[in-house]
């Protein structure tokens, strides 16, 4: 009986990295609006979202995107927003993901 030898497929080239795309929320109805987008991006094979809120309707935003469990990447604070006290807001921005420092955004 003769042996089979399985079929093996070429060698895959590496993935390619994923563009950064930078979404930059303020307001509610910019929230509900990008949301479609954001979700969009984060099913994209070539897309990244890096998704900032401003701060400008920051609990507003917060909640239209807790609906469809997406998150900030990185939060922009006003100065007059900022609570030196809590650990969380010591710095202007503050960031969650390394690609939000990358410069390389589409």
């Amino acid at each position: 009986m003769a042996s089979v030898i399985p079929f093996s497929a070429a060698p895959s080239e590496p993935a390619k990295p994923k563009a950064n795309v930078l979404v930059v929320v303020g307001t509610r109805p910019e929230a509900i609006k990008l949301l479609p987008i954001i979700l969009a991006l984060q099913e994209s094979e070539s897309f990244k979202p890096v998704v900032v809120t401003t701060g400008q309707h920051d609990r507003m935003v917060r909640e239209v995107f807790k609906m469809a469990g997406v998150w900030a990447d990185v939060t922009l604070l006003r100065s007059d927003s900022v609570r030196w006290s809590d650990p969380r807001y010591v710095a202007i921005a503050a960031s969650t993901s390394p690609c939000a420092c990358s410069t390389e955004f589409v």
